[in-house]
């Protein structure tokens, strides 16, 4: 009976405390602080297989997680170095030879090789594997031929890696733009000895793509992936220019478009990957820029 009193108490203080003391601010406004941002990603990612994936949702968060020989310039559209440092070009353009960024690492320390590039060119090639945009590296000499079956042996492919830091790429007729298909997800790399834990080479199911199981070269590692949630990419330590990300990490949440839109303008979002058609003259009108 004596100690009623002090229990009302009790849990009055703790009811102030859980309530009085909660964090108010929005998501923008945590992400600020924290430096990690909320990015709508409109829909679920169906898979962040590069070889597998066909949409921008899937590749809005690839891009986060692995990163080709040479990549964009954010700012000018450029094309800039990633795992490759440096390259150099044949007088008559058939022949590219790639130099690795010795900084170049997976998110579990593991150097990024030429061998590594070897394994993803062959796996997406591969027949058995059925990868929708296989055809992206046709350009590569004999790419399509084994594609297609007709030669069994990756090792007739114009590929090869005289070193784990130099690999050589030779091309069917000279491609100005080759560079720029380089930073298309259907060339990166993926982490061998991962994808063999998991199964074959060419196994389209596979648990690799897991939080738990995947290993990626890019600025950011796979942290969790809550289907129909969230999914969060936290700074990758082994990065090879830690000084070029900004962020601590990023929230990918996917949002039916309308939600979403609503969530944008509620600061729920940094951003937002669609706007309904209605909402497109109230944004022109209020959010200009």
């Amino acid at each position: 009976m004596h100690c009623r009193p002090f229990i009302f108490v009790f849990c009055a203080l703790i009811l102030w405390i859980t309530t009085g003391c909660s964090d108010s601010r929005t998501n923008v406004e945590r992400g600020n602080a924290a430096k990690e941002l909320y990015f709508g990603l409109g829909t679920e990612p169906a898979t962040i297989d590069p070889h597998l994936a066909t949409g921008l949702t899937e590749l809005n968060v690839m891009i986060a997680l692995l990163e080709g020989l040479a990549t964009i310039d954010a700012a000018t559209g450029a094309i800039r170095p990633g795992v490759a440092e440096s390259w150099d070009i044949s007088e008559d353009g058939l022949q590219y030879t790639f130099h690795f960024d010795p900084l170049a690492r997976w998110s579990n320390g593991d150097p990024v090789t030429a061998q590594d590039f070897l394994f993803a060119f062959e796996r997406i090639l591969s027949p058995a594997l059925g990868a929708p945009y296989a055809y992206m590296l046709y350009p590569m000499r004999g790419a399509k031929a084994f594609n297609q079956g007709e030669l069994k042996a990756f090792a007739q492919v114009g590929a090869r890696a005289p070193n784990p830091a130099t690999l050589i790429i030779e091309l069917e007729a000279a491609t100005p733009y080759f560079l720029s298909l380089l930073t298309h997800n259907t060339w990166w790399p993926v982490h061998p000895p991962t994808i063999l834990k998991y199964g074959g080479m060419t196994d389209r199911i596979s648990q690799w793509t897991k939080a738990s199981n995947f290993v990626g070269n890019g600025p950011f590692a796979l942290k969790h992936w809550r289907l129909n949630s969230s999914i969060f990419v936290e700074r990758n330590p082994y990065y090879r220019a830690p000084e070029e990300v900004g962020l601590n990490g990023i929230h990918f949440l996917p949002i039916e478009m309308n939600a979403e839109e609503r969530a944008f303008r509620a600061g729920y979002l940094h951003i937002t990957s669609s706007v309904p058609i209605h909402r497109i003259d109230w944004y022109r009108e209020h959010m200009p820029q």
